[in-house]
């Protein structure tokens, strides 16, 4: 697997394990060859399937998930993978319980294929507070004001060549950094810069991302829809891929104590209130957007505190550990977990 794929496994496994008092084992699975351990396994969690698996792989996994006697659960934490042939609609049909993480993800699923609809489940994305309490803010060098673009699905990147040629000519005292995949794509289109300091971060591991998130007052998130194929090249309707987005930046952002500025997609929309918790921009409102932070850097502490409350209150592991181990183990939750879940 990838170090993207093993992150979101770290999210699954070691996120969860410290949430629930009782006496649970979580397996963390990675490459093939633990597949024939794995596969004496009664309850299973399918995240990300792509293009990282084999063929070989995909259809052992499929002829697996015939077995009435397991509970597979296809866990879609923030995109669908759409490559590989259409692969997660495979396994969605198969799986025994589909867990998405919005409504707007269940609608436009259940609009595709209205016979997998009885088996969605609609819980939020979480992130353990408690666990990256611990994680350490990157060391500050300077005073300048320090900015995160999280590059990863490159969808971003023409509004971002606007911005930074923006910040680099009015903004001197800037730290923009840009982490993500295909990072070489992303200096290719934002260099030369003369004034501000980018540093570019490319498979970080996901406490050194959330040490830069700490670390950067704001954050941006600009998608462009029409530009969506950058990431999945054989994506026929480049909106769907924002109708399947979780907010997993706002909840970073929250983390952190930070402000994001985001495109409004249904996800962010169900989350971010406009001005008080973060700030919701269309296309041609993004210079004017960052022009008001920077003029207005006292405001970023209250807005960053906002922002940290609606995490807490909607996303925190905690909160919505009970949950997750329900759909997990269905109807042998409460013999499994019994009272034991706080």
């Amino acid at each position: 697997m990838s170090e993207f794929d093993d992150a979101c496994l770290w999210k699954i496994c070691d996120e969860l394990a410290p949430a629930v008092s009782a006496d649970l084992i979580f397996h963390k699975v990675c490459g093939v060859n633990n597949f024939v351990a794995f596969g004496s396994e009664r309850f299973f969690v399918l995240n990300r399937i792509g293009v990282n698996f084999r063929s070989m792989v995909h259809d052992w996994l499929l002829s697996l998930m015939e077995d009435v006697s397991k509970r597979f659960v296809y866990f879609i934490d923030d995109a669908i993978d759409y490559r590989n042939d259409n692969l997660p609609w495979k396994f969605m049909k198969k799986a025994t319980v589909i867990f998405v993480p919005t409504e707007a993800m269940k609608d436009y699923l259940v609009d595709k294929d209205d016979d997998i609809g009885h088996k969605i489940v609609v819980i939020p994305s979480h992130i353990n507070l408690a666990l990256l309490s611990n994680v350490s803010s990157l060391a500050k060098i300077d005073d300048r004001m320090q900015i995160l673009w999280g590059a990863s699905g490159l969808t971003g990147l023409p509004l971002m060549e606007r911005i930074v040629r923006y910040l680099d000519q009015k903004w001197k005292d800037v730290r923009l950094f840009c982490v993500g995949s295909r990072i070489g794509l992303v200096r290719a289109a934002l260099e030369p810069v003369r004034n501000i300091d980018v540093r570019y971060f490319e498979f970080l591991p996901y406490q050194d991302f959330v040490s830069i998130c700490k670390a950067s007052q704001i954050h941006l998130n600009p998608l462009c829809a029409d530009k969506a194929n950058i990431l999945v090249k054989d994506l026929q309707d480049p909106e769907a891929f924002f109708k399947v987005k979780a907010p997993i930046k706002f909840m970073h952002a929250g983390e952190a104590k930070k402000v994001l500025v985001t495109t409004p997609i249904p996800s962010y929309e169900e989350v971010v209130a406009h001005g008080e918790n973060g700030f919701l921009v269309k296309d041609d409102e993004w210079l004017d957007i960052l022009d008001y932070l920077l003029e207005n850097v006292d405001i970023l502490d209250e807005i960053g505190q906002r922002a940290r409350k609606t995490v807490e209150e909607r996303f925190d592991t905690r909160h919505l550990a009970d949950q997750y181990l329900r759909v997990y183990l269905g109807d042998i939750y409460e013999e499994i977990v019994g009272s034991g879940v706080s």
